[in-house]
């Protein structure tokens, strides 16, 4: 079973961490526990999961429904940033049932091939893991102050062979034809610096899935770190308004 972290009580939100992340990157989010339910895993190649091999979206998906199997969670609201959208995708693929609500940060519906070059991984190959992961901190981050600097670094932790194989899996995602299909509530967020899954690729998603709630954030490719008294506050009143909307219903029937 995944290693994570299960803290608080109430709506069960599921966080699912971005390539060469850990379950660290969301513990600026901790402070949702006082309302919310939180399940953090370290996803398959990453962190603390021993489980290097067979990476892809399918299985990264599939061990999350076994996650939630073993913790008897029948469904939840899932928050995936980067690779973590991307698997949240997968997941309502697999079992759209046990899907209350998507949250979709800095992460595209499909990538562009042309944003993935192969000297990527021989350079990735050949570097030292702590270069790789200041080079992904360099990329990623907009805002540089030293709390942030910190946390990110603190979010990643690189194995490289698992980098790769995890980075190449993703390059080959488009789940653009199941956006018509996601009739659960879905939020969009996206950065204004982005340079990772810029802002381009959330208004296609937005496009695709015109029921969308979208807000834009001054950062980059790390919302919920760089900007994340603001994150925190559109997921809670995002779920909050998830559950009102359910009360009234039953109330009206």
């Amino acid at each position: 079973m995944l290693p994570y972290h299960l803290v608080g009580e109430g709506e069960p939100i599921l966080f699912l961490h971005g390539l060469g992340n850990t379950k660290s990157l969301w513990d600026s989010q901790l402070e949702l526990s006082d309302n919310y339910q939180l399940i953090i895993p370290d996803l398959r190649g990453h962190g603390e999961n021993p489980n290097k091999e067979d990476i892809n979206l399918p299985n990264l998906a599939d061990d999350v429904i076994k996650l939630m199997d073993a913790l008897s969670l029948s469904s939840v609201h899932v928050c995936g940033l980067s690779m973590g959208g991307l698997v949240a995708f997968e997941l309502f693929k697999q079992a759209p049932e046990r899907i209350r609500s998507i949250v979709l940060t800095n992460t595209t519906a499909y990538c562009i091939p042309w944003l993935i070059d192969s000297k990527v991984y021989e350079d990735i190959h050949h570097s030292d893991n702590q270069k790789v992961k200041q080079d992904i901190i360099d990329r990623c981050l907009y805002k540089r102050d030293e709390e942030v600097l910190e946390k990110t670094s603190r979010s990643f932790n690189i194995h490289k062979e698992a980098f790769i194989e995890a980075s190449k899996q993703c390059s080959l995602a488009n789940y653009l034809y199941l956006l018509p299909f996601i009739k659960v509530p879905v939020l969009i967020i996206s950065g204004v610096h982005d340079r990772v899954t810029p802002p381009l690729l959330a208004y296609q998603m937005k496009m695709g899935m015109p029921h969308a709630r979208f807000h834009s954030l001054n950062n980059g490719h790390l919302s919920n770190i760089e900007n994340s008294t603001s994150f925190n506050k559109i997921i809670d009143e995002f779920i909050a308004d998830q559950i009102d909307k359910r009360k009234r219903t039953r109330y009206f029937l």
